[in-house]
């Protein structure tokens, strides 16, 4: 198919969004802004919350978990070959710029989620002058996060269905190709008992068409039914696994990254009024065994939950400021596929390994946890907290999110044929050479790779965190001594001694540092190739484990919900497939159409353009003006 053969087509499409993560908002926000009335977009919000944003609100997290340095020059100019450090082996610290949906949220929001001004919102956002429709006068004197997404998707006309999930699912095979097309998704209300506090299927029922669909969701659920998942860290080398994680050819389970259930405190010692967030890992108190947070911990160690070093965020401004959502709860064997509602249908996992508990059991537990006197004690011990700290409650009960913070859930490979375990590097669209060594040339330091230098071609932008796993066990995290506990020294080398050492640093190309270069992201991580009308773009994506701890946080999932939405728009624009658009990733884009140009332009999450990162493996400098 050539590129000069294709033209622009006017037909309406359905599409729905299944989960209400900040991916695929944004997903839907981009499809809505780029086709207008030529297509109809459904968000399904299988979450108990009236809120759009899933984690960042449902889920009660408290920063945006940014990525913080890129090599740049002086000048602010991506730097080359030729002026890096000349054995490419120490990167350069300077500004991240982010680009796409993120950047005018973050603009907005900040490092907190709680509130935004609402005359700096006027002045500030601008997509496609699309929110202009949007009476921010309607939202409130302190608009949270939540209600800002509610708003802007209905200023686009999207249809948001709250508190509903997934019942049943209707598609069909093609014989030849036995690829799935999705046509239907059967719905039932849900909500959270009061007794129970388990979340239960409700009794109104709705019927959703489409003609394509996304799956954002952070349990990956609709992917699931339609295609093989593998689970948690099942694509780790069997040498790195407990027994009950090895291969299996029916089930591919093993253990997923610890939860966390949020909460609020209030009346902490740290009293910096223009500070947003605060983070703990540096509190010395945390590594003496005597003190009252080990104590408790080696009281819990067998309980499979633990204190770790916090990190909190302020709840908003006004009465709100002195509250904090605040991470420090670990919740460890945790099946995040597993709903409590589901034990009565057929989405209910088929195995899971012995000793793990479903969402609603952690959620009652961590709950639990939180509101009992030794929990809040042992909190105090930490110094930023101190002896008044306090847990909020409303109406005599503790505030805790309506959510889970699920690190890791199911992975997407890309050969259902070839699972198993050890294939994290040949059987996912990002594998972990490629995050751990991105940006990287050979011969550096050791390391004889290519980094992500494969995923340049495909890219649909560049995503930045770290590598950060985290732990799947509570002796990943912490040792147990005689009468107390300690932390490991890294709990990244305990669980990957063949990727990092104790230090932090990669493990066997010594001196080679921890990485700080970003990453390319491919088009492939959104593909189910065996679904012919189905994106990829949350928790689900086709990403192994190991490099989803890189990708997992929130400004690299806006990245891949804003190329979804931007490659879905364009498939519908041209008539294409899935298939045909890889051929257009780089100049069809650019030539066909300047409107999706721009977006996808606009979708990196450095610098507002998706090729502005800078690559030292590239033998010239790259063109900015390409896709």
């Amino acid at each position: 198919m050539k590129e000069g053969q294709i033209m622009p087509v006017n037909v309406f499409k359905r599409i729905v969004v299944y989960g209400a993560e900040m991916s695929g908002v944004c997903a839907a926000i981009r499809i809505a802004e780029i086709l207008g009335n030529q297509c109809s977009v459904t968000i399904i919000n299988p979450t108990v919350s009236n809120k759009l944003g899933g984690l960042a609100t449902a889920g009660g997290l408290n920063a945006w978990d940014r990525g913080k340095y890129v090599l740049r020059d002086i000048n602010g100019a991506y730097q080359y070959d030729e002026v890096v450090d000349p054995n490419h082996e120490k990167p350069l610290k300077g500004k991240l710029d982010y680009g796409g949906t993120f950047k005018y949220i973050l603009e907005l929001f900040n490092h907190q989620y709680g509130v935004f001004d609402a005359e700096h919102f006027k002045v500030s956002y601008k997509i496609d002058n699309s929110i202009n429709t949007c009476d921010l006068n309607n939202l409130g004197n302190d608009p949270d996060l939540g209600a800002f997404l509610n708003a802007w998707a209905d200023s686009l006309n999207i249809t948001v269905l709250h508190k509903m999930d997934i019942w049943h699912v209707d598609y069909s095979t093609n014989p030849y190709s036995e690829r799935k097309t999705v046509s239907k998704i059967y719905l039932k209300s849900i909500y959270r008992d009061e007794e129970s506090g388990c979340i239960k299927w409700g009794r109104q029922t709705k019927v959703v068409e489409g003609d394509y669909f996304i799956d954002s969701s952070d349990d990956g659920k609709l992917t699931s039914l339609l295609t093989k998942v593998t689970v948690g860290r099942f694509d780790w080398p069997a040498a790195r696994l407990d027994d009950v994680e090895k291969t299996d050819t029916e089930t591919y389970v093993a253990r997923q990254q610890a939860a966390t259930l949020y909460f609020k405190l209030n009346n902490i010692a740290f009293d910096d009024e223009d500070t947003a967030t605060i983070d703990g890992s540096g509190e010395q108190n945390y590594k003496k065994p005597e003190r009252p947070l080990m104590q408790y911990n080696y009281t819990h160690f067998n309980d499979d939950y633990i204190i770790k070093t916090y990190n909190m965020g302020r709840n908003g401004n006004g009465l709100s400021k002195n509250e904090w959502w605040t991470n420090t709860l670990l919740l460890f064997k945790v099946d995040g596929r597993a709903h409590y509602r589901d034990l009565i249908t057929r989405f209910y996992p088929g195995k899971m390994i012995s000793d793990t508990i479903n969402r609603d059991e952690a959620w009652k537990k961590g709950k639990r946890i939180i509101k009992r006197c030794a929990f809040i004690n042992a909190l105090r011990d930490f110094v930023n907290l101190g002896s008044n700290a306090e847990i909020v409650r409303q109406n005599n009960k503790v505030v805790v999110a309506d959510s889970l913070y699920l690190r890791e859930t199911v992975h997407l490979p890309v050969s259902d044929s070839s699972i198993a375990n050890g294939t994290e590097s040949t059987n996912y669209a990002m594998a972990p050479d490629e995050t751990m060594y991105s940006g990287y040339k050979a011969p550096c330091a050791g390391y004889d790779g290519e980094g992500d230098k494969n995923l340049y071609d495909h890219r649909i932008g560049v995503a930045k965190y770290s590598p950060d796993i985290h732990p799947y066990l509570v002796e990943n995290y912490l040792v147990q001594k005689v009468g107390s506990c300690e932390p490991q020294g890294n709990s990244h080398a305990v669980m990957r001694p063949d990727y990092f050492k104790d230090d932090g640093h990669p493990s066997g190309y010594d001196p080679l540092p921890f990485n700080e270069n970003p990453v390319y992201v491919p088009y492939e991580v959104l593909i189910a190739n065996k679904v012919q009308n189905l994106l990829v773009a949350g928790n689900a994506s086709c990403i192994c484990s190991f490099s989803w701890g890189e990708m997992r946080v929130l400004p690299n999932l806006i990245l891949i919900g804003d190329a979804a939405g931007i490659i879905l728009s364009y498939c519908i624009k041209y008539n294409l497939d899935f298939d045909d658009i890889e051929d257009y990733i780089d100049e069809g884009v650019t030539s066909q159409d300047p409107s999706i140009h721009e977006a996808m332009m606009d979708v990196s999450v450095l610098n507002g353009n998706i090729t502005s990162v800078r690559p030292v493996y590239l033998e010239k400098p790259i063109d900015r003006t390409s896709t």
